[in-house]
């Protein structure tokens, strides 16, 4: 993983970003290739645990509309420093 800390957003690994969703913390999404500071692509908090929505269900449904060869085939967590 590259450790990348753009815009006071600082890339973490995906145990660290299940761990902040099960304790209900704020943490966002990003395909890979995209960078934190893009005008086009800003990161996308991941929705605080409310007891229906799963992470591997939510982050499966961000890369299925998000993810592709341009922007990157799997999602980048970041958290604000």
């Amino acid at each position: 993983m590259n450790q990348i800390s753009i815009n006071d957003y600082k890339r973490i690994t995906k145990h660290a970003a299940r761990k902040r969703f099960n304790n209900c913390e704020s943490c966002y999404m990003l395909p890979c290739k995209m960078n934190p500071g893009n005008i086009w692509m800003k990161p996308v908090p991941v929705p605080v645990y409310d007891g229906h929505n799963l992470f591997d269900k939510i982050v499966n449904a961000f890369e299925y509309y998000n993810c592709n060869s341009e922007t990157g085939k799997y999602t980048a967590f970041y958290v604000k420093e």
